[in-house]
């Protein structure tokens, strides 16, 4: 779900209609990588926050 949340994969130019916010952007960008699930799930509850 992150991903279409993010703007860098809304096609070759980045279409301004996604949603940009930088923080969610570098969240999203993050969260694949992050093993620690409490620290994944605390950040998964900031993006939803702010896509909300």
């Amino acid at each position: 779900m992150w991903p279409l949340a993010n703007i860098i994969n809304g096609g070759i130019s980045g279409n301004l209609a996604w949603y940009n916010n930088s923080l969610v952007n570098e969240l999203t960008n993050e969260l694949p990588f992050i093993t620690n699930l409490t620290e994944q799930l605390k950040l998964d509850a900031e993006v939803y926050k702010r896509l909300r």
